[in-house]
């Protein structure tokens, strides 16, 4: 089991915020959103470059607990 509130996200070395509705994304922000479903399972979400900054191939994303 996980307690998504402390997960903490990089990507390239960059630490991104962490945003609890898709929509509270800024226009290339470097934020993510944390979906969680059945048996504690989650996803995270990056932007889209509307909402959130869009990640590009080949960046190296670390999450950790």
């Amino acid at each position: 089991m996980y307690d998504n509130e402390y997960i903490s996200v990089t990507v390239d070395g960059q630490e991104y915020t962490r945003v609890y509705n898709l929509y509270d994304m800024s226009e290339n922000g470097l934020e993510y959103f944390v979906s969680v479903g059945y048996d504690n399972e989650f996803d995270v979400i990056f932007g889209n470059g509307i909402y959130g900054k869009q990640l590009n191939e080949n960046q190296i994303v670390i999450i950790s607990y």
